[in-house]
């Protein structure tokens, strides 16, 4: 049980690394994100986390197919009404979610030998 407690650890540390990263990610792709409120970015935050959290758990259950493209799906949803023209946004958002993808696989690795989930 202990394992698992330095496992929850790195996942924390992950998700902090995670702000940092965003954070000069989006100074570097999307300048204009420094004129949103902090609840604006914490709500982008918590959308980005709970996509990592459900897209490691359906790693972790066996769906890595299904997962991949259901997290595609709904990124390309959210995506639809978006301005063509914003290109900073659309690097932004490539970029933004390569990271988060790497980030979910990297918890997966980490809790993979850990956690089974037999369905």
């Amino acid at each position: 049980m202990s394992e698992l407690k330095f496992h929850i650890l790195y996942y924390v540390i992950i998700e902090v690394f995670l702000l940092i990263i965003f954070y000069a990610v989006s100074k570097w792709l999307d300048p204009k994100n420094s004129r949103k409120s902090i609840g604006q970015k914490s709500t982008s935050w918590l959308k980005g986390f709970l996509e990592r959290v459900f897209l490691t758990f359906l790693l972790l259950t066996g769906f890595q197919g299904s997962a991949l493209i259901l997290f595609g799906a709904i990124k390309l949803g959210t995506r639809l009404d978006s301005d063509k023209e914003a290109k900073v946004n659309n690097d932004y958002f490539i970029v933004g979610n390569f990271i988060s993808i790497a980030a979910a696989v990297l918890a997966f690795l980490l809790f993979k030998p850990f956690i089974k989930i037999n369905l």
